[in-house]
């Protein structure tokens, strides 16, 4: 199928006149309402994906005790993750439940929290990407950041597994200054060897 493709302003300059439902041109509308809504359904499923992405960001840097410039190893990350974010939201579900009477169904925010908590659970376990909280630099430029979502590309992310504590796996490098010279002085050191 080739030819030019057809958007709703090039036939709004055609005839207004109202068209026959089986028509060339009702089909052309129908086509191009049908790609309009696929492409805002596409859309929004980017945004909310999106805008979970920074939220994780933006509550893993606000639990991190301020007093640290960056998680010094493996087993300090991997309890921080497990007692502070992942069960960030153990208090309000207990509170939640305490508040229900005995018999009655959960109330929607229960049972949302309960989901994200054990989708979060089973993240953890398969290996979560996370920013980089064993980098000094990393983690001074995400205490600046002001949440928006275009910055992400500058920070340099991981990812860690609960079942594989081990595991710390570079997925993005990130685009600072600083995290570009380390990467260029780690290729020059594994050069030289």
């Amino acid at each position: 199928m080739g030819g030019k493709k057809i958007t709703a302003r090039s036939l709004k300059g055609k005839s207004t006149a109202p068209t026959h439902p089986n028509s060339r041109r009702a089909a052309q509308v129908a086509r191009i309402n049908h790609r309009t809504s696929k492409l805002q359904a596409a859309k929004s499923v980017r945004s909310r994906a999106g805008q979970a992405h920074v939220d994780r960001v933006s509550t893993l840097i606000l639990l991190l005790p301020p007093d640290l410039d960056y998680v010094p190893d493996m087993p300090f990350l991997h309890s921080f993750l497990q007692d502070s974010f992942l069960k960030r939201h153990d208090d309000e579900i207990a509170r939640l439940g305490a508040e229900r009477r005995k018999g009655r169904p959960m109330a929607k925010r229960e049972e949302e929290l309960r989901e994200l908590r054990d989708r979060e659970q089973r993240e953890y376990s398969a290996g979560i990407e996370i920013p980089d909280l064993m980098n000094e630099h990393n983690v001074a430029k995400l205490r600046q950041w002001n949440g928006d979502r275009q910055a992400l590309g500058q920070f340099r992310f991981v990812r860690v597994s609960g079942d594989d504590q081990e595991q710390y796996v570079t997925t993005r490098e990130g685009l600072m200054k600083e995290l570009a010279l380390e990467r260029q002085e780690r290729e020059a050191a594994a050069m030289a060897e």
